[in-house]
Order: structure tokens, then sequence, then C-alpha cells
């Protein structure tokens, strides 16, 4: 009676190819329903699957089918609990990627992965060092730091998880390097519905020379921006003591989606395909790194 509870959903799966199978997804699908009810199978359901399993090892190996015949009833809890898991497991990962924009949650050490097929979601992304990408074709994007020294760019998405989590990071790296360092973040929209409007909006706000206090409310609000879009944009605008009619007017025109659109233009040409992404002199790192790294990459560019 176990063994039915896994072979619903394995010839659900086969039955789309042949009626054979659909024929024992329905027994397997009878005998599940009444055993998940406490009441007994008596289509024999298991048995009949018991004999031809052991009939078919028979051929390849007699002692591995007798080890199955003896232990059918145990090899199928195995197999009932590794289903269960593996459910478990994939309704977490597809839950982590509608809300965190990865599949590991919002404390992995990953990245936001770049969704050509702009489904508004993202993959697993993998933390690791760029090692196909190309420096950006231009250093134009809003800056800090002094004009001519080391570049330090930054590709980034205002709804991505990891983008906010190096936040704190890139912080600690313009209060300690200063004018040595000359920080330019692009906006690269790739992993979330509303990440086209929040960099719209960073843009308007620039129009009252507010960008980087909006900036950084964008990533502090990340949450509301993300359930709420374009009202949690327009909120954020009035908190900062805004003109808010202009803003909204601004946002409304879409007047800066030629703006972003050429700084995500210039993500494709270097090959950007999670976010953030560092270029630090000609040093590249995808996904969120510690201050040590980004630190140590620096004091070797720094040092040539």
């Amino acid at each position: 009676m176990v063994f039915c509870l896994v072979a619903v959903a394995a010839f659900a799966v086969l039955g789309i190819f042949s009626a054979k199978y659909r024929a024992y997804a329905a027994e397997a699908w009878n005998c599940a329903f009444k055993t998940v009810t406490l009441r007994k199978c008596d289509t024999g359901f298991d048995e009949k699957m018991k004999a031809k399993i052991v009939a078919k090892l028979l051929s390849y190996s007699p002692p591995v089918a007798r080890f199955v015949h003896e232990q059918f009833v145990a090899i199928s809890w195995i197999l009932v609990a590794s289903t269960i898991v593996s459910g478990v497991m994939v309704a977490q990962a597809a839950y982590n990627t509608y809300a965190y924009g990865n599949c590991n949650g919002p404390d992995a050490d990953e990245a936001c992965v770049f969704n050509p097929a702009g489904s508004g979601f993202s993959a697993c992304g993998v933390s690791t060092t760029g090692k196909y990408l190309r420096y950006p074709p231009s250093l134009e994007g809003h800056s800090l730091g002094a004009k001519g020294a080391l570049a330090v760019v930054e590709f980034g998405c205002f709804t991505c998880p990891y983008t906010k989590k190096a936040e704190p990071v890139v912080k600690q790296m313009l209060a300690e390097y200063g004018n040595r360092i000359y920080y330019v973040f692009k906006s690269f929209p790739a992993s979330h519905q509303y990440d086209w409007d929040s960099a719209e909006a960073a843009e308007c706000a620039a129009e009252q020379n507010r960008y980087w206090d909006y900036h950084d409310a964008i990533f502090a609000g990340q949450a509301d921006v993300r359930a709420n879009g374009t009202q949690a944009l327009a909120a954020i605008a009035r908190e900062l003591g805004m003109d808010a009619v202009a803003f909204e007017q601004c946002l409304l025109s879409d007047r800066y989606l030629k703006a972003v659109n050429a700084t995500y233009e210039e993500g494709l040409v270097s090959k950007i395909y999670g976010t953030p992404t560092f270029f630090v002199g000609n040093q590249t790192f995808v996904g969120y790194k510690s201050y040590d790294v980004l630190k140590n990459a620096v004091e070797q560019e720094l040092g040539k």
C-alpha cells in the first residue's frame, strides 16, 4: 500500500507518453487515496508492481531481485520519504525565487541571475569571479569619489536582495578609500517586475539632486517596493521631502526609460549575468562579496 504513493507521480508523468501508464496512474491514485484516508487498498496494486519489478530484476541480478522482494515495503517507504523531501525543497526554491530573486533565499552569498526570458523571476545564482565578463564600454553613470582614480564599477539591480546586501560593503569601501577610487553605479534591471520602475524612479530623483538619498532609500524599503511597485516608489519620494508632484509626473512620463535602457545595454555588452557585478580595475566579481574580498582587490589595483 506504500508503493502506490510514489507511483502516482511517476506514472502520471509517464502517462503523458503512453496509455498503459495512464491506467497505472489511475490505479495508483485509487490506491493512494485509500491509503492516505486510512482505508485498505484492495486493488492489489502494490503486489502487482512488486511482481513486475522483481521479475524484471531477475533477468539482471537474482540476488538484487531477492533483496527487493524481501525489503519491498522498506524500499517503498524510503521512496515516499525522498519524494516528500524533494517536493518540499522544490516548493521552497520556488518561493525563494519569487520572494528573493534567488532559489537559495535571502541569506545565500549569491547573485540575482539575469533571466533573458524576461519572466520576472530569477534562477539560482552562483557567486563567483566573472571569467567571461567584458569591461564596461564607458564609466558613465552615477558616481562618487574622484574621476580619474581607480574605477570601481557596480552593475546592480534595485530589487535584487544581493545588491542590497552589498550596499554596506560599498559604503565601507567609499568611507575608507574616498577619492582614491571612482565608484560608478550602473543600474541593470534584470530580476523583478519592478526593477525598471525603480531604476527610472532613481533617475527622477536625480532631477531634484537627490539621487543617492533615493538610491539608499529604495534599498532600505526594498521589500515594500517589490510588493507595491510605483506606489512604494512615490511614497519614498514623499518621505524624503521631494517635490512629490514633479516626481510622480516624471515617473509616469517614462522620460528616463532611454537612460535606463542605455546602462542595461552596457550590461549586455559587458556580458553581465547576475547582480551585483563589480569591476575593480581589471578584476571582476559576481554576487555579494565580503568587504575583505573587495578591499583586497582595491589594494592590489592601487598597488599597480
